[in-house]
């Protein structure tokens, strides 16, 4: 759901009306909370509300201000508050095989054009962001279906990656009792996606190089190389001007792949796409998705992107049916999973604000954040030590600040003092 805030007045957020829209969750109030925008930020004011507002975590009473990026939940119903609407005007969360959000479509439309426009792509982007999703995508847009051949690089020994990619005759060498074809002629005609190029040594970057420039393959144990018809698409998590200033990646290769490139945004840029992916997993499981477990996972960093969030989720999916909790809460969530430093929201380009929610219900719901007594102390020192300070390690565990203070007095982590001055506060 996507609501623009109207102009010089509230929005009163509540279960009949949100933006002109109802919200299916019965522990909303009628009318909960008012957000409007001011002074280029948001001011969001809890109107006494049954089950309590919530703000990056927190809850909270009263009027509270929150920048771009904010997290909001009032009572079941998860918004993210954002001060530019435009990504989202023309491109909305999409689900099936895969979960695209705005800003990953905007990527995917990209590959396109490189697609009719040149015949290899150089992918960069973090470990579990989605460049294989990119590769497919690049394949699928070409007028040829060849075969799609996907190889780990850094999977491949570096004594046999030669061999591996470009093939070896019967004899080439020891124990090469039968011929072997390489990746690049098992994907003749179609596309081979080479992730995690910079782990090759620079040797068979050499042999790599070549084999695009020429369209041959030298195969190792015949004097006669194959042409082979073939679209690279290389990918790294690497920074690969730096490695080739440490000498680690050939710069003439990078040219040579530079016909394109596309960069994948991170999980935590695309956080419009949480929901649904983690309700792929739970609803697999036949549970429900609590929207605890979604407001904390929008708050966490996530350097593992898409693949650990899954399977963080899957974690939680299976803690929770061993409890046997008919929904998958916070209290079910790995206290370190996704984090590792406080993660910052894109920068506003326009002062248009929006508010788009996903909302999970669940039975037996509690307004607060659940059983926070059950967090050891290696937990709370890890939490502490990834995000660097109290307030963001009690968002990362989605705990009022109060009550991480407590806990670490519990556990002999902090003197009675500060815990007084924090209940003060």
């Amino acid at each position: 759901m996507l609501e623009t805030l109207p102009v010089g007045r509230p929005l009163v957020l509540g279960r009949e009306d949100l933006g002109g829209n109802p919200v299916p969750d019965d522990r909303c109030s009628r009318e909960h909370a008012d957000l409007s925008w001011a002074n280029g930020q948001f001011v969001v004011t809890d109107r006494e509300s049954r089950n309590g507002s919530f703000l990056d975590g927190v809850q909270f009473r009263g009027t509270r201000t929150a920048s771009d990026g904010a997290v909001l939940r009032l009572a079941h119903t998860v918004m993210l508050l954002l001060a530019d609407l435009r990504p989202y005007l023309t491109r909305h969360v999409t689900t099936g095989e895969f979960v695209i959000g705005p800003r990953m479509q905007e990527v995917l439309d990209r590959v396109v054009v490189a697609r009719q426009r040149d015949s290899h792509l150089l992918v960069l982007g973090e470990t579990g962001s989605g460049k294989e999703l990119i590769a497919r995508r690049f394949s699928e847009a070409g007028e040829r279906r060849g075969p799609f051949i996907a190889v780990n690089c850094a999977a491949i020994p570096a004594a046999t990656a030669a061999q591996q990619l470009f093939g070896a005759a019967r004899g080439a060498y020891t124990d090469a009792r039968a011929n072997h074809e390489g990746f690049f002629l098992v994907a003749d005609g179609g596309v081979l996606f080479l992730d995690e190029i910079a782990e090759l040594d620079l040797d068979v970057q050499a042999t790599l190089l070549r084999t695009i420039q020429s369209g041959e393959v030298q195969v190792l144990g015949e004097n006669t190389p194959r042409h082979v018809e073939v679209c690279v698409v290389a990918a790294s998590h690497q920074n690969l001007k730096q490695a080739i200033e440490r000498g680690t990646f050939r710069e003439d290769l990078y040219f040579r792949l530079f016909q394109s490139e596309l960069k994948v945004p991170p999980l935590r840029e695309r956080r419009e796409e949480m929901p649904w992916l983690m309700q792929s997993v739970v609803e697999a499981a036949s549970r429900t998705l609590h929207a605890s477990i979604v407001e904390a996972a929008l708050l966490r960093h996530w350097p593992g992107n898409v693949r650990e969030l899954l399977a963080q989720t899957q974690r939680a999916t299976e803690t929770a049916g061993r409890q046997d909790s008919a929904a998958v809460r916070v209290e079910h969530l790995d206290v370190e999973a996704g984090v590792r430093r406080a993660s910052a929201p894109a920068g506003a380009t326009s002062g248009v604000v929006a508010a788009a929610t996903a909302a999970a219900t669940a039975p037996r719901a509690r307004p607060v954040t659940g059983r926070y007594e059950s967090f050891t102390r290696e937990q709370l020192e890890a939490a502490l030590q990834s995000c660097g300070s109290i307030a963001a390690a009690a968002r990362s565990l989605n705990l009022h600040r109060t009550q991480l203070y407590r806990l670490l007095r519990t556990h002999g982590l902090i003197n009675n003092d500060a815990v007084e001055e924090a209940d003060g506060s």
